[in-house]
């Protein structure tokens, strides 16, 4: 049985853990998972998302992946024309099953026994759309105030991370991406300092 990771880096034949939050702390950890099409969402291509760190918003319920946008057109903007690998490892016990469906990491070095090259990853998700695997829950079919949630969730975060003039990635990524909450962002700090 295999367990998936998937990558924007070419030719690992190892997965090595590295630094990430895990159950609020900080370990050396590797995301798995037992479900091919929700391994490709994590194919992340930083230099056309401008975002070295992967925004990844999908999750499974009963062996069903659901990718819900948070802007209009997510789903193309962030996975159109991005390639990279679907790496296979065989399951072990050593793999610790986290708290979400088919979700497993490891604190080890994980060796790699095969890997699959995704050329456009838009184009095999959508494959897994066809077969009812994957479901996008597109930004602009959503009711309104299913819309006006999402941005005001996104405004939150935009405030609470304090990124409005850092100047910095996560700045640039959500002004870009995110025009509508940002700009809401930018006029609710003009509003508290006059």
């Amino acid at each position: 049985m295999y367990i998936y990771h998937g990558s924007f880096v070419s030719n690992i034949t190892t997965l090595k853990p590295n630094l990430k939050m895990h159950n609020g702390k900080e370990e050396k950890i590797v995301y798995l998972t037992s479900n091919y099409a929700y391994a490709l969402f994590y194919i992340w291509d930083p230099v056309n998302n401008h975002r070295k760190n992967k925004y990844i918003t999908a999750y499974i319920k009963d062996g069903i992946v659901y990718y819900e946008e948070q802007f209009p057109n997510q789903f193309y903007e962030f996975y159109h024309k991005v390639n990279g690998c679907v790496y296979y490892v065989l399951e072990s016990d050593a793999f610790i099953k986290g708290s979400e469906e088919s979700f497993y990491i490891s604190n080890d070095d994980t060796k790699v026994v095969k890997c699959d090259f995704i050329d456009n990853v838009h184009n095999k998700i959508l494959e897994y759309i066809n077969k009812g695997l994957v479901k996008i829950l597109y930004y602009n079919e959503q009711p309104k105030e299913k819309q006006e949630s999402l941005k005001e969730k996104i405004v939150h975060v935009i405030l609470k991370k304090q990124i409005i003039g850092s100047d910095n990635e996560e700045e640039l990524f959500f002004k870009k991406y995110f025009v509508e909450a940002y700009n809401r962002a930018v006029q609710s700090i003009e509003k508290r300092i006059k």
